[in-house]
């Protein structure tokens, strides 16, 4: 199973790919921003990020920056 997280500012285009995604049989949802921290703490247990690489908050604001 292959995922992926999409970050954008217009909720209306955010739909119009989830409808898109619908279409091609792949199930979508929407998470909250305690379900994404929670998504980026896991990441970081995953990856070995400690406190001493990196703090946990720098960690899952990386991950919620823009990439622009």
């Amino acid at each position: 199973m292959e995922s992926v997280i999409l970050k954008g500012e217009s909720k209306e285009d955010l739909k119009l790919l989830v409808k898109l995604a619908h279409k091609l049989g792949i199930e979508t949802q929407f998470l909250k921003s305690n379900e994404l921290e929670e998504f980026a703490f896991g990441l970081a247990i995953e990856e070995g990020v400690n406190e001493e690489e990196m703090g946990l908050e720098d960690f899952k604001q990386s991950l919620l920056k823009d990439e622009g």
